[in-house]
């Protein structure tokens, strides 16, 4: 095989080849990513401000005779399933099922297929699994079967497989996140639309990490469907109203105690956690930018609190992890982040007190429970790459 500058690339050729008997014909891969604020607004028009992890998926295809696509999990097992006829099944595969099936109804012939994934991106944490899977699909199909997708076409694709086939009702910000992210810098993005813009993640001397809470969540499975539709449901009755509203991220930061006075609860704590987390995504990019950890740390904190409160998607267990996380001395705040219900805390901390930060969460949350300790450093994530076997080189999308 060809060598080239990713490991975890050449890892994932290897399965391949001892999978199939025959090298891939592409890899390709998307890294997680974790929301630094702004949760549960994409799909209320908001803006959010995700950055990628060093977490990735890879996938590999290769064209084979026949018209079956045939997909090898390192961690989910093996399934096969008819080009023409990729129906929803209910478990991982339809990630792949979904990817093919839009491919092919954008007119793109899509040949029959063998192919694996394997990856580090943490399952059911918050920290976009699923996106990173559907991202990583889609980049390397479309390198294989020539299509010309642009990377904020992939994250559409990506978010349509999630909506048409996995039957999640996500947001753009997960495969936007993946998809365009670049390295070293958070992505500022308008969920209405689409606009991204890169801010550099700059604090002289602190931080993300990220907690695992050991408490699974099933996206699929839990109330985001719910909150999401509670969300629609607070729009409408503002609207009736008479407020000239588009989404929610409408409802005027200095106007928000009018606007709750029209709504009944659990409505009207759904919207105010909304029009304030918008407001914190903006207050946090003008942190960012200057650098200011401490601000940015409170920002987390309040985050939180909403979350957990006003949007009521945290759990216990969450809420004890992040309470330890804040009382060691170092840490400038933390919150739950991705769709909450379990998964994975956003920690951020000064340098020097990243191990103690780590040590007491091991000995008061990890050890009392029983639990591994899982603590990821969020790193300086990268944008989707697939690597060309014929000439060697790390191509960029």
């Amino acid at each position: 095989m060809v060598e080239h500058s990713d490991p975890h690339a050449r890892r994932a050729y290897l399965l391949h080849e001892a999978q199939f008997g025959a090298p891939p014909a592409v890899v390709a891969s998307a890294p997680g990513r974790v929301n630094l604020i702004g949760e549960h607004v994409d799909y209320c028009g908001g803006w959010v401000l995700p950055m990628a992890i060093p977490n990735r998926t890879y996938v590999t295809f290769q064209a084979v005779p026949g018209r079956e696509c045939r997909m090898f999990s390192s961690r989910l097992g093996e399934i096969a399933f008819p080009i023409e006829r990729p129906e929803r099944t209910g478990d991982w595969a339809d990630y792949v099922r979904g990817t093919v099936r839009e491919f092919v109804e954008r007119g793109l012939r899509v040949p029959g297929l063998v192919g694996s994934i394997t990856g580090d991106v943490p399952l059911g944490g918050g920290l976009s699994s699923s996106a990173s899977l559907d991202v990583a699909l889609a980049t390397a199909l479309n390198a294989l079967v020539g299509g010309a997708l642009e990377p904020d076409q992939l994250a559409r694709l990506a978010q349509a497989v999630e909506n048409r086939t996995v039957g999640v009702a996500c947001g753009l910000m997960d495969p936007m996140a993946v998809a365009v992210a670049g390295e070293g810098e958070a992505l500022l993005l308008d969920c209405r639309t689409g606009a991204t813009e890169g801010v550099p993640v700059q604090f002289e001397a602190a931080s993300f990490l990220l907690a695992d809470s050991r408490v699974p969540r099933a996206l699929a499975g839990s109330k985001y469907n719910e909150r999401r539709e509670e969300t629609a449901r607070g729009l409408a009755a503002l609207v009736e109203a008479g407020w000239p509203l588009r989404d929610l991220r409408d409802v005027p930061f200095e106007r928000l105690d009018e606007a709750l006075g029209s709504l009944a609860p659990p409505i009207d704590r759904r919207v105010r956690h909304v029009v304030s987390e918008c407001q914190r995504v903006r207050e946090a990019v003008a942190a960012l930018r200057a650098g200011d950890a401490a601000r940015f740390g409170a920002l987390l904190d309040a985050s939180h609190a909403s979350l957990r409160d006003d949007f009521e998607v945290s759990h216990p267990d969450v809420d004890e992890l992040v309470a330890l996380a804040r009382v060691v001395p170092g840490v400038h705040g933390a919150r739950v982040t991705g769709a909450g219900f379990g998964g994975f805390v956003l920690v951020l901390v000064s340098a020097d007190a990243r191990q103690r930060l780590a040590d007491e969460l091991v000995v008061k949350y990890y050890q009392p429970r029983g639990r591994g300790p899982s603590i990821l450093d969020a790193g300086r994530g990268s944008p989707p790459a697939r690597v060309d076997y014929e000439s060697g080189r790390d191509l960029p999308h």
